[in-house]
């Protein structure tokens, strides 16, 4: 009885394991930036949280993980440096391509322009949030959403994960988690349950581009199974949002 009960308390022990998260701190700007000095409207509002890794992990792995959350989340083209200047010289760059791409036009227009169309033109938004979303065996997800607006009729939203191996910090791709001709069984898999999403014969169904799915490298991996996401207009219409289609595991089994 007491051997069980020490088998029963190891495996405990590494389930927790498997769901830790490492410990993280966030960093976080929100602010306004007026087109023109001495006017309250219009603006660019920015919104910027990103939670990174500061403990649970070896040092080398905390910090390759945090280059490539910044990197990932911003969108960047150069090697980031550490988070507050990184964040900070980001709200910069925003700062100045609002300006250098609307100022001129405003000071043209300004005498002559609706309330609603400042608001449709000159009036823009960027909001980045960036997070842990959970551990399965030894890789960690990371989520980033976003939503920026910079004119017409609506804005670009998206939700993005990014699936690192907790061991050396490194992203990963789907082609590292499974085994050869994976790709079948897992493309099967995505259209049967895309059927869970949107019923056959259902508006949200027909509003569909794309109904024979196919892994597209945007995932998430979770105590369920592997979840993949599709952006606006990816597969879908804009009003559908994001899309997400789950595989469980017990479907893909032969092939991890």
């Amino acid at each position: 009885m007491k051997k069980i009960l020490t088998m029963l308390a190891a495996a405990a022990l590494l389930a927790a394991g498997c769901s830790r998260l490492p410990r993280t701190e966030n960093y976080a700007v929100t602010i306004s930036y007026p087109l023109e000095e001495g006017v309250e409207k219009p603006d660019i509002s920015i919104d910027i949280s990103i939670d990174y890794p500061v403990g649970g992990l070896q040092d080398s792995v905390l910090t390759l993980m945090t280059s490539n959350i910044l990197s990932f989340a911003l969108d960047l083209d150069s090697d980031p440096s550490d988070v507050k200047t990184t964040v900070d010289s980001f709200v910069e760059s925003l700062e100045d391509t609002y300006r250098t791409e609307n100022l001129e036009f405003w000071r043209t227009d300004r005498e002559k322009i609706t309330g609603d169309e400042m608001k449709e033109f000159y009036c823009w938004e960027n909001n980045t949030y960036g997070y842990f979303s959970g551990r399965w065996r030894n890789y960690l997800t990371y989520i980033t959403e976003y939503y920026t607006y910079s004119g017409g009729a609506h804005g670009v939203q998206g939700l993005s994960p990014i699936v690192f191996d907790a061991k050396t910090g490194d992203a990963v791709s789907e082609s590292e988690i499974f085994s050869e001709g994976y790709e079948e069984a897992l493309t099967e898999g995505l259209r049967k349950h895309l059927l869970d999403v949107f019923p056959e014969g259902s508006d949200e169904y027909e509003g569909l581009f794309v109904k024979d799915i196919t892994p597209n490298g945007c995932f998430e991996l979770g105590k369920k199974g592997i979840t993949y996401y599709y952006q606006p207009y990816e597969i879908g219409a804009y009003y559908l949002g994001v899309i997400s289609v789950t595989v469980p595991w017990k479907e893909l089994r032969d092939f991890i």
